[in-house]
């Protein structure tokens, strides 16, 4: 009988733990679920100066996996008992539902195509027949223009009345007279217009007179007894500080002038296979741009007064923007901000700017034409060129044997 009653009693037991650890006592714990955020997907709504609406698309992504967690202490006296503890987490449903509303609204034209072929920053405003214009100059009031023609340096108003003349070829090559010239090539003149500069190439000398008559010279660094010397040339506002390329030797050469006599202030060797021909500076004399015919590069040098030193160089040899094929002249206004050049080969006059020492494609223009006559506006083979004091530009349109006036 004491056997039975203690089966009994151990199946009892057993049945209230079985009970009470059952998954349908009211405390257990339930199903924890952890939903995922839907996805939105934005179409792209515009690029700045194009109008759009808005698009948007939502997938829902969310599954639910249940995850219990589940402790259970059981201490068994002679009262059994069990601690359950259990969290549950749920989040609901998901809601996939987004919406997109434009902060901006985009208007204008974007600011971020470039321009790649640059507008004509000039017009053209008048021209005059000259026979053989090689190199020009002009005062800083625009109303004189200067021309070196054939071993002459002939003087011109701005509509192009003859107004003065000095120089005649030598008959002794190599040991001219004074005020003959030995394959003139270059001119430059004061602000005032009242002193005119030929450089003297084979003759290895810079010239020196006013606008109809000859009044000194003196010999550059190099050149002479058959090799040329001085090409291009170029003054300060007053005249008393003058720039000359050596094309045969490479060097740019600076010499002071007092009206009587000048002195070599300094050289520097620019590069091999430059050949630099055109040269110009600023009204201070203090910036210097060499236009490097072989090269077809632009070199830009600071002087100040004593020293010649390199800022910067820009261009290539070809016929895209900011390309040359033989550049022969080049001209600046008297800040030295604004730089022309004359793009022989290519037919055309380049602009830019110079601003801090960088210089910026502005545009070009005189191009189109590549057998003469030229329509007016057009260049064939330019080789001199000149800014006076309001920025107005002169080439010595040497193809079509005339000066041309542009006008910013």
């Amino acid at each position: 009988m004491k056997l039975h009653a203690l089966w009994v009693s151990l199946i009892l037991t057993a049945s209230i733990l079985a009970i009470s650890c059952s998954g349908n006592n009211p405390t257990a714990p339930q199903p924890t679920t952890t939903p995922v955020p839907p996805t939105a997907t934005n179409t792209p709504c515009g690029y700045p100066g194009t109008l759009c609406t808005a698009t948007n698309t939502s997938t829902n992504t969310s599954t639910s996996t249940p995850t219990s967690t589940f402790t259970l202490t059981a201490t068994s006296t002679s009262t059994p008992t069990a601690t359950n503890s259990a969290t549950s987490t749920n989040t609901g449903t998901p809601t996939d539902t987004a919406t997109v509303t434009p902060t901006f609204t985009p208007t204008g034209t974007p600011t971020d195509t470039p321009t790649m072929t640059p507008t004509p920053p000039y017009l053209y405003s008048t021209s005059f027949s000259v026979p053989a214009a090689i190199s020009v100059a002009v005062n800083s009031a625009g109303t004189t223009v200067f021309v070196e023609e054939g071993n002459q340096l002939e003087t011109y108003t701005s509509s192009g009345s003859p107004a003065g003349s000095w120089g005649s070829g030598c008959s002794s090559p190599y040991s001219c007279t004074p005020g003959t010239f030995d394959g003139a090539i270059g001119v430059a003149a004061n602000s005032a217009g009242t002193t005119t500069y030929v450089s003297d190439t084979y003759g290895a000398k810079i010239q020196v007179g006013t606008a109809s008559a000859y009044v000194t010279n003196f010999a550059t660094q190099y050149g002479g007894s058959g090799y040329p010397g001085p090409w291009g040339v170029a003054v300060n506002a007053l005249g008393t500080t003058i720039f000359s390329a050596d094309e045969e030797y490479q060097i740019l050469e600076v010499h002071s002038f007092d009206g009587s006599n000048a002195g070599l202030v300094t050289s520097t060797y620019i590069n091999a296979n430059v050949f630099p021909m055109g040269v110009a500076c600023n009204s201070a004399g203090s910036t210097v741009f060499v236009a490097g015919e072989g090269s077809g590069i632009i070199y830009a040098y600071s002087f100040d007064s004593t020293n010649l030193s390199p800022v910067t160089q820009w261009g290539s040899s070809g016929s895209g923007d900011g390309q040359f094929t033989y550049p022969r002249g080049i001209a600046c206004n008297s800040a030295g901000t604004t730089v022309a050049v004359a793009d022989s080969g290519n037919n055309r006059i380049q602009v830019f700017s110079f601003i801090s020492g960088t210089p910026t494609l502005l545009g070009q223009f005189g191009g189109g034409c590549s057998v003469a006559p030229c329509g007016a506006g057009q260049v064939l083979n330019p080789y001199g060129i000149a800014m006076d004091g309001s920025g107005n530009i002169w080439v010595a349109d040497t193809g079509d044997q005339r000066i041309e006036e542009f006008i910013p």
